[in-house]
């Protein structure tokens, strides 16, 4: 298994450079894992890179899963002070 760390920002200018060495990975892996663990921020063309690789993974046998998610962001604002409610 082969594991991709993505850091920072996956956004327009740098979710080409990530599909490309993922699909770089595919080409000569059986399990490719993309860790998002320390990702700021995501737009929708890194939504639809990682989806294009997720069709490529599965015409390949594998597809998409997850791998530990980390635990959702405390609540801020409003809801934080309303106890979440």
């Amino acid at each position: 298994m082969t594991v991709v760390a993505v850091h920072g920002a996956l956004v327009a200018g740098t979710a080409t450079t990530v599909r490309a060495r993922v699909d770089e990975v595919l080409d000569g892996a059986s399990h490719v894992v993309v860790d998002l663990s320390g990702t700021t921020r995501l737009d929708c063309h890194a939504l639809g890179a990682l989806l294009a690789l997720a069709g490529r993974a599965r015409r390949r046998g594998g597809g998409p899963g997850r791998a530990a998610p980390p635990p959702p962001p405390p609540a801020r604002g409003r809801d934080a002070a309303a106890g979440g409610a």
